[in-house]
């Protein structure tokens, strides 16, 4: 068996300012098309909800996936009014730890709603009232030791992906369907109190990645999504000490109660969050950017099996479609807010994408161009030659940071800046020859 590639994909990063609204469309040889989106959020909320209507017209309103990198307000703060006008079939969420969901909960930037924040600890029963059928949770990779060496992907091979599961419509008029690299784990019970609208959980290992298929032969694009830990510094188990104490003395554990019930019990109660909070204080910061976003997912879209010469790939600003030459690399990666400062996160990040980083001509920085987060090691693979950061005009936060903006026009490389405004939409189209 060997790969097929698309005729066209798509992608553009959408003018929300401060904040993350991606989205991708990908055309089959068939003239099948298939639509993803990363990330629906913005500050304020109201830059994101205006293009919801567009985005509607330009997927038909059905979604084959949805990712989302982490949970802050201006990542995910979208998503209600998203999933009031479009169906979306499978969601992907980083795999959190009851700590984890803690540290989303109480230490995020403060404007997330209490219903929102409740994706964190609750998302099967809080995606499944609002339509969704399946959610998917992404492993990330154990945080080790300064001395191991980062993990890698396993590789893909058109023949494994017979071994891995189906996601998409069983409906007999549609050939094409998601599928995973490798089989989908069954989420244990005790992930949530199961409710009658839940949606289906799933859980999809490290290294796994998605791929469109026609049941006989895959296309060569992966959707391939990468959660690290950062949250487990030397101090952390301080921190996760703290919480079971507080936990269990708020919920203690009864016959018939599950852990997500306690936890969202001990979250509910102001006294218990304020004890959270005092603890979360406590921890380090040596690894760069907030705790919470230490798990932020990021996700390379491009080929499975890069070849020269066989793409033709643009980009433009706005809608004046003045054409920028980008070569024949077709992929895009987007960092979402993984703090990236540090080698040994930054080794772990390239690490695990390495070769496919050769394929993308497009890099979405992380954390909006700030200069906590960001690494002039990202500049080192050739092939990227645009580099977005998604922040607002004027920004509050300096976002991109200028000392950034400067690293990326010294490296001769294109700096864009997308913000609220409807003429700095950054489109990447990608032709197969």
């Amino acid at each position: 068996m060997s790969f097929n590639r698309p005729s066209i994909v798509c992608h553009q990063q959408l003018p929300v300012g401060q904040g993350g609204f991606a989205i991708m469309s990908l055309t089959t040889p068939n003239e099948e098309e298939f639509h993803f989106i990363y990330d629906c959020g913005s500050d304020p909320v109201r830059n994101t909800e205006r293009l919801i209507p567009d985005v509607k017209a330009w997927c038909g309103g059905h979604v084959d996936a949805l990712f989302i990198s982490h949970f802050d307000a201006d990542h995910v703060d979208g998503l209600d009014r998203l999933l009031e006008n479009i169906k979306i079939e499978t969601v992907f969420i980083p795999y959190l730890s009851p700590v984890q969901q803690a540290l989303v909960f109480i230490g995020g930037d403060g404007t997330s709603s209490g219903s929102l924040r409740e994706i964190a600890v609750n998302p099967a029963t809080w995606f499944g009232r609002r339509g969704v059928d399946r959610i998917v949770r992404v492993r990330g990779a154990e945080d080790g030791s300064e001395d191991e060496p980062p993990r890698e992907p396993p590789t893909l091979d058109p023949d494994a992906f017979a071994d891995g599961s189906k996601l998409g419509p069983s409906d007999v008029d549609r050939r094409y369907k998601l599928m995973t690299s490798i089989p989908l784990e069954r989420a244990t019970a005790d992930l949530s109190d199961a409710e009658p609208d839940d949606a289906e959980q799933s859980i999809l290992g490290f290294g796994g990645s998605v791929l469109i298929s026609d049941g006989q032969q895959p296309l060569d694009w992966t959707l391939l999504p990468f959660v690290p830990d950062r949250t487990k510094t030397a101090d952390f188990p301080n921190f996760e000490n703290a919480f079971k104490t507080i936990v269990g003395a708020h919920s203690p554990k009864r016959s018939g109660s599950s852990r997500d019930s306690r936890l969202k019990a001990a979250l509910q109660c102001r006294t218990c969050r304020s004890k959270m909070k005092a603890a979360y204080a406590n921890i380090g910061r040596g690894l760069g950017g907030a705790r919470h976003n230490g798990v932020s997912m990021s996700l390379y879209s491009g080929p499975v099996t890069f070849s020269a010469g066989t793409w033709t790939v643009s980009g433009w600003q706005g809608t004046s479609r003045r054409l920028r030459d980008l070569g024949d690399h077709p992929g895009w990666i987007a960092a979402g807010d993984a703090p990236l400062s540090t080698t040994k996160s930054m080794r772990e990040w390239t690490s695990f994408f390495g070769h496919r980083l050769k394929a993308c001509s497009v890099l979405v920085l992380p954390h909006h161009g700030a200069a906590s987060s960001f690494n002039k090691d990202l500049l080192t693979p050739p092939s990227i030659s645009a580099y977005v950061a998604a922040a607002g005009r004027p920004s509050q936060y300096r976002h991109p940071s200028a000392s950034v903006c400067k690293a990326v026009r010294n490296a001769s490389r294109r700096l864009i800046h997308v913000t609220q405004y409807d003429r700095s939409v950054w489109t990447m189209m990608a032709v197969s020859r």
